[in-house]
């Protein structure tokens, strides 16, 4: 009986063992929850509009542009930097300059400070031949913004000008003198723009070139197609073709005095040691009908 018994008791226990392995083994695992990571969101500019100014009597041309900010919220315009190493911290000589000139600057309606997560900026241009320029950022270094520079110039000051300028300015005056025919004068060399294929852009020159205006003084109705300027130098400079003109002035190439009174005849001259004197050059002009004419001038300020 005792022998019965213990294999009974071992029998039992054997069963014991293998229900719980299979319990064990059948056991449904804790359901694991997936692993959540937090994906930092990139900071990032959109340029959402810029339009680029150029003004006859500023030695830089500037942007006013909106921009858009994204997962940078402390972001200001004072933290961005131009391509050409501007900081937008550091404008006051530009603005010095603007104001002098007798522009508004509080017309420019900057929003220094996000709101609704939009800022609008003044960026100066100094490079005349740039055709895009780019803000950055030390503050956050991936963000980037490009912005096109060779696009549709304004050039009409009028949005920016203050009472005072809105006056207008009188032209030179020129007073007729014995053996001259016309005046001459000088123009910022910022002043040029171009129209090609019905857009107005930026005509770029380099720091040593000088920009030359010559009105006629006799009003007639023939039609200039050809004037070379005759300069101290010796060198013979042809005038700018008519899609280049002045920011104030129409260009008087392929038009008649009678046409555009107020027109001039343009030339642009590199002279880097300013040698020229602008009272001791001459001028040809070519008619339409083939007559050739030189005549002497006088220089007046502008």
């Amino acid at each position: 009986m005792k022998l019965l018994r213990n294999i009974l008791i071992g029998i039992l226990a054997l069963a014991f063992v293998v229900v719980a392995i299979y319990l064990g083994f059948n056991q449904r695992k804790p359901e694991q929850k997936p692993e959540t990571s937090v994906v930092e969101e990139k900071a990032e500019l959109k340029l959402k509009q810029a339009s680029v100014y150029q003004f006859e009597d500023l030695d830089y041309r500037f942007v006013v542009a909106d921009i858009e900010v994204s997962h940078a919220d402390d972001l200001q315009a004072k933290d961005l930097i131009t391509s050409e190493g501007v900081s937008l911290a550091k404008l006051d000589k530009y603005k010095t300059t603007f104001t002098e000139k007798e522009y508004d600057w509080n017309k420019l309606n900057l929003k220094e400070k996000q709101q609704n997560h939009q800022i609008r900026v003044f960026i100066p241009v100094l490079d005349s031949k740039l055709t895009k320029i780019t803000l950055t950022s030390d503050k956050y270094k991936d963000i980037s913004v490009d912005i096109a520079l060779n696009t549709k110039i304004i050039t009409d000051n009028k949005e920016f000008s203050t009472a005072a300028k809105a006056t207008p300015t009188p032209t030179p005056t020129i007073t007729p003198t014995d053996n001259t025919h016309y005046a001459i004068f000088e123009l910022p060399n910022t002043a040029l723009v171009q129209r090609i294929d019905g857009m107005e852009v930026a005509y770029s020159l380099p720091s040593q070139a000088r920009v030359f205006a010559v009105r006629l003084k006799e009003a007639n109705s023939k039609k200039i197609v050809g004037a070379v300027l005759n300069v101290t130098t010796g060198e013979k400079v042809n005038a700018e073709d008519s899609a280049v003109y002045s920011v104030r002035y129409d260009n008087l190439l392929n038009l008649s005095v009678a046409d555009k009174p107020n027109a001039v005849l343009l030339f642009v001259v590199l002279d880097p040691e300013r040698s020229i004197v602008l009272g001791d050059c001459s001028l040809t002009l070519t008619y339409e009908s083939g007559e050739t004419v030189e005549m002497s001038g006088e220089e007046v300020t502008q």
